[in-house]
């Protein structure tokens, strides 16, 4: 019993936890807002490197939202590892990728009881159109390929610690839209948000999953020039 109510508690600190680092990132993405640069330093980012327009490596943070087949588990925070794309000079569109990890203290239909928690996660590659414009807002729309997956972790409490152990489901391969748009600010720094939809049907415990979802995400980031590395230049 003692176990169950600890979980519980977890599990309630948990989804209390994504709320507040949600709310605290929204307030930082709009308070960096009023600093976009100028146009003199939206040249500075893109010139001189041979082979690439430009680049956006990004952080993304945010929540994803899955199937009712998820159940409790369907909402889910979104931690990114990277998101990033590459425009070829000469090219008109962008070669983007993205790597990004959800969680939730639920766990979805025909998961294993034993379960603490569970998690989906995609890897994304296709192509990015950016219109790139000096000091304003930057939309883009994109495409491609998703590796989408899913897991659940069980807990195993031994006398002075606990052990992790992922349960990793099959993987599958499916089609990805994306919207967002990047903000520059000073230094060659961007804020942006993303808005991104996966699908792909997987299997857990003979039961059909829809492994895909819809993905809303802050970005944080910078602008890369390819010759010199990040723009060392403030103002």
């Amino acid at each position: 019993m003692k176990y169950k109510d600890d979980l519980f508690r977890a599990k309630q600190d948990s989804c209390g936890h994504w709320k507040q680092l949600a709310i605290a990132t929204g307030i930082a993405f709009f308070c960096m807002l009023p600093t976009a640069q100028s146009e003199s330093e939206y040249a500075e980012q893109v010139k001189g490197s041979p082979f690439w327009q430009a680049h956006h490596v990004s952080y993304p943070f945010g929540y994803r939202r899955l199937s009712s087949q998820w159940g409790d588990a369907r909402n889910q925070l979104v931690f990114g590892f990277v998101d990033l794309d590459a425009q070829p000079r000469s090219w008109p569109v962008s070669f983007v990728t993205r790597l990004a990890f959800g969680y939730s203290g639920a766990l979805p239909i025909g998961a294993d009881p034993r379960a603490s928690f569970s998690g989906s996660w995609d890897i994304d590659v296709g192509l990015r159109r950016v219109w790139s414009r000096p000091g304003t807002l930057q939309p883009f729309v994109g495409g491609g390929l998703a590796l989408v997956g899913a897991s659940t972790t069980i807990q195993i409490r031994t006398k002075y610690s606990a052990v992790y152990v992922q349960n990793w489901h099959p993987t599958t391969v499916g089609p990805f839209v994306e919207a967002g748009c990047y903000f520059p600010i000073r230094g060659n720094w961007h804020t942006g948000i993303l808005i991104s939809y996966t699908k792909g049907e997987g299997n857990l415990n003979n039961h059909g999953l829809e492994m895909g979802g819809i993905q809303a995400a802050v970005l944080i980031g910078k602008t890369w020039d390819a010759k010199r590395g990040p723009s060392s230049t403030g103002h």
